[in-house]
C-alpha cells in the first residue's frame, strides 16, 4: 500500500505539460523522418502503420528508438533523483574515457572520428552523452556550498569540466559538436559568471564575420574606431579598458582571414564562405544551402502537403532525415507548419527554463539551464544553417533528426530534469 501511494505521488508530481510537449515533438519528428524518406518505389503514397514501424526504413528504426526512450524515461522516473548527483563525476569520467577511445579507434566518417561501431547496424556517438555528462558534473560541482566565481580555483575547475571534453570532441574533427559545449556558459552566467564571458565571444564572432565580408581598413575606421570613440566620450573613465578592447578588436579583425584561410581545413572554410555567399560554389559547398532555401521557400503559406514535397522527393537535399530535416517541414507544411513547429519548440524550452528557475535546490537549477542551453543551441543552429544563416556544421535537430544516440541522449537529459523536478522537496544525499 505504501509503495502504491509513493508511486502515485511520484507521477502526480511530474510536470505533465513538459512531458506532453516532449511527446508532441517526438511524434512530429517521427512523421517528418517518414516523409523525408518517402520516395517513389520505396514507400507508397498511402501512410500505414506497418510501413512506419518497418526497420527497412529509418522512420521504422526511429520508432523503436522512441519506444526505447520512453522505457528509459520510466526507468529514470522510478529511481531516486540523488543517483544523478552522486554518480555525476563517475559518469563524466566514463564519458571522457569513451571520447578518448573514439579518438583513437573510431573509423573516419565524413572526415570525423565520432562513431563507435557496436554491430553492423548499431553505432554510438559518445559526444551526445558527453554533453549530458557535463550537465551533471557542472551541476554537481557548482552546487556545493562554497562555490563562487570569485574563487580562481572554482573558475579553473568549472572551465576544465567544459573545455576538456570539448577539446577531445574537437580533436575528433567534429567542430560542430565541440561548439555546443560553449552553451554551458549560460548556466554559469545564471550562477554569477560575468556577462562579459558571453558578450565578448559574440562580438568577436560578429567581427570575424564582418572581417570576411568587408575590407579591413573600412571595417576598422568606419565601424570599430567610431564606436570606441563614442564610448570614450560617454565616460572618460573607460579609456584604459577601451584601449584594451581596441587592441583585441584589431587582433580579431586582422587575424580572421588568416585563421579561416590558413588554419581551418578546406571543408570547414568552404562551409563558412558558403554561408556568406552560396553562389560562390553553387554545385559544391553552396549546394546544400541553396537547395535547402529553395525547398523551404517553395512551401509558401500552407505547404505542398504531407509526402508531397517535390524538392525532397527529387533528391536535391542531402542528409534529409538528419541535418536537413527542417527542410521537409518547411516545404510540406509551409509557413503555418513552421510556425506551429516554432511554438512547440519555444514552449518546450520555456517550460524547461521554468522548471530550472523554480527549482528548490541549486543542483536542479544548474542542470536545468545547462540542458536547456544544449537544446537551444542545437535548435537554433540547425534551423539557421538550413536557412543559410549559419555554417553547415552537421548537428541534429533535437527530437526530429534521425539517430539513436542523439535521441536517447536528449531524452535521457529531459527525463532526468523531470525526475529532479518531481523530487524537489527532497535534499540530495551525496
Amino acid at each position: 500500500m505504501t509503495d502504491l501511494k509513493k508511486e502515485q505521488n511520484l507521477f502526480g508530481r511530474i510536470d505533465w505539460i513538459s512531458l506532453l510537449l516532449y511527446a508532441f515533438l517526438l511524434i512530429a519528428g517521427w512523421f517528418s523522418i517518414y516523409s523525408a524518406e518517402h520516395k517513389i518505389g520505396t514507400i507508397t503514397d498511402t501512410v500505414t502503420l506497418r510501413q512506419m514501424i518497418s526497420t527497412k526504413f529509418e522512420a521504422g528504426k526511429q520508432f523503436y528508438w522512441i519506444m526505447a526512450c520512453f522505457a528509459l524515461g520510466i526507468f529514470v522516473l522510478v529511481n531516486p533523483a540523488w543517483y544523478y548527483n552522486k554518480y555525476a563525476y563517475a559518469f563524466f569520467a566514463v564519458m571522457l574515457f569513451a571520447l578518448i577511445l573514439t579518438l583513437f579507434f573510431a573509423p573516419s566518417t565524413n572526415g570525423a572520428r565520432s562513431w563507435i561501431k557496436i554491430s553492423s547496424s548499431i553505432k554510438i556517438q559518445p559526444t551526445e552523452f558527453a554533453k549530458l555528462a557535463v550537465c551533471l558534473a557542472l551541476a554537481r560541482y557548482m552546487s556545493h556550498n562554497n562555490f563562487s566565481f570569485k574563487n580562481k580555483e572554482d573558475q579553473i575547475i568549472t572551465a576544465g569540466i567544459i573545455v576538456l571534453p570539448a577539446l577531445l570532441v574537437f580533436a575528433q574533427n567534429d567542430t560542430g559538436s565541440a561548439l555546443v559545449f560553449a552553451t554551458f556558459v549560460l548556466a554559469a552566467f545564471r550562477e554569477g559568471l560575468s556577462p562579459l564571458f558571453i558578450i565578448i565571444p559574440v562580438l568577436g564572432a560578429v567581427l570575424c564575420i564582418l572581417a570576411l565580408i568587408l575590407p579591413l581598413e573600412w571595417l576598422f575606421f568606419w565601424v570599430t574606431a567610431p564606436t570606441l570613440v563614442m564610448l570614450a566620450f560617454i565616460n572618460r573613465f573607460y579609456i584604459k579598458p577601451l584601449l584594451t578592447i581596441a587592441v583585441a578588436c584589431l587582433i580579431v579583425i586582422f587575424s580572421a582571414n588568416m585563421f579561416v584561410n590558413q588554419i581551418l581545413q578546406p571543408h570547414q572554410r568552404n562551409r563558412i564562405y558558403a554561408m556568406l555567399d552560396p553562389t560562390i560554389d553553387p554545385k559544391g559547398s553552396g549546394w546544400n544551402v541553396i537547395q535547402s532555401k529553395i525547398a523551404i521557400g517553395s512551401g509558401g503559406w500552407s505547404g505542398k502537403g504531407f509526402l508531397k514535397g517535390t524538392q525532397s522527393k527529387g533528391g536535391y537535399i542531402p542528409e534529409q532525415t538528419t541535418d536537413f530535416i527542417f527542410c521537409t517541414i518547411g516545404e510540406e507544411q509551409g509557413f503555418r507548419g513552421v510556425f506551429i513547429f516554432f511554438v512547440l519548440y519555444i514552449a518546450f524550452l520555456m517550460r524547461c527554463i521554468y522548471i530550472a528557475e523554480n527549482a528548490k535546490d541549486v543542483y536542479t537549477r544548474i542542470y536545468g539551464y545547462a540542458y536547456t542551453g544544449i537544446i537551444f543551441f542545437h535548435f537554433t543552429i540547425n534551423v539557421a544553417m538550413t536557412l543559410g544563416l549559419a555554417p553547415v556544421i552537421g548537428i541534429p535537430l533535437p527530437f526530429f533528426s534521425y539517430g539513436g544516440s542523439s535521441l536517447i541522449a536528449f531524452s535521457l537529459g529531459f527525463f532526468i530534469l523531470l525526475k529532479l523536478h518531481s523530487e524537489a522537496d527532497k535534499r540530495f544525499a551525496v
